[in-house]
């Protein structure tokens, strides 16, 4: 009897334990999100529930289950999607998101209540993101959440007051494959080095003069590929402590976890100066650089040191540079 008591309370524990799910496009029908492209042919109804928020603002609320979409398929959804668990990925295909109400176009992690980190892959493809609205954020990621940018093209669009990606604490970005991320607003909350993790590509922060962001931020922009394999540009820098320089300077990045914190306050004048402490500041034979354009942007980039440099280096020809107050 206890052994058969016993049993029928597993099988329940088993039972109410939901199973994540993975669905894949088939691309039979239209192509937007909510059409029956599903390979289980339900329209836009799998693990959905409206989260309630606003009649104005639908949402595509996903609990555990996993979403495929390849074989170049082409994906439009007009409305907020969230991510609770589960995840989602994009390979060698197309997807654009366009939120419709006052709140984050893409949320990944959300909630929180399946205890899993969401896991988002967007490799080889073609990626658009706009919000909307005051309060939520074109991408934004939350609860351990994962999003991997793998070669193909991401672009978050100013549709908003908040067209950001924002990257909240124990939250990971990975970009690599040569990965190319447009967006007017990248934002870390949190002062790990594993924040974002940026092994190749490049990054154009196109949309406002303060366009690197965070509370804390610490170190949290993680330098972990070869020298000349990265770039990250901001367009505009006509305000000093907005601009990438100085931001550099307030110690944001880091090269294979170890966070680059130069003495020296970029000024608006003394670039070259500021470019000589970052090559003093080298790790692991790699430094960070600033280049100023012409156009007014800056673009920093992660090189090597030449050998005549590194013997002024081994010999303190610019340790003073070094001093900590």
């Amino acid at each position: 009897m206890k052994h058969s008591l016993l049993m029928l309370l597993l099988i329940a524990a088993i039972s109410s334990v939901a199973q994540a799910v993975d669905y894949t496009w088939d691309g039979t029908t239209d192509l937007t999100w909510e059409g029956a492209n599903w390979d289980n042919g339900v329209a836009g109804q799998i693990a959905i529930e409206s989260d309630g928020l606003s009649p104005s603002a639908p949402s595509y609320d996903y609990v555990g289950d996993n979403f495929i979409i390849n074989n170049s398929n082409a994906v439009t959804a007009s409305e907020r999607i969230t991510f609770d668990g589960g995840g989602l990925s994009v390979i060698g295909s197309g997807l654009t998101v366009t939120s419709t109400g006052n709140f984050s176009a893409m949320n990944l992690g959300h909630a929180n209540t399946t205890g899993v980190a969401t896991q988002v892959l967007f490799q080889n493809s073609t990626v658009s993101v706009s919000g909307s609205g005051g309060a939520g954020r074109a991408i934004r990621l939350q609860n351990s959440a994962v999003l991997t940018l793998d070669g193909g093209v991401t672009t978050i669009e100013n549709s908003g007051n908040n067209p950001f990606l924002e990257v909240e604490a124990g939250t990971k970005v990975i970009m690599q494959n040569d990965a190319v991320l447009n967006l007017p607003v990248l934002r870390i909350d949190g002062q790990a080095s594993s924040e974002f993790q940026f092994f190749s590509g490049s990054i154009t922060l196109d949309g406002f003069t303060n366009s690197l962001r965070g509370d804390g931020f610490q170190g949290a922009f993680n330098w972990l590929g070869n020298p000349g394999e990265g770039t990250l540009t901001q367009v505009i820098n006509t305000t000093t402590n907005q601009a990438l320089a100085f931001k550099t300077g307030q110690g944001f990045f880091s090269i294979d976890g170890v966070r680059v914190n130069p003495v020296l306050d970029y000024d608006g004048t003394n670039l070259a100066a500021f470019n000589a402490e970052l090559l003093s500041l080298a790790v692991n034979g790699k430094y960070l650089n600033i280049v100023a354009n012409p156009d007014g942007s800056q673009t920093l980039s992660l090189l090597v040191p030449e050998p005549m440099t590194l013997s002024l280096l081994g010999l303190g020809g610019l340790a003073i540079l070094r001093r900590r107050q």
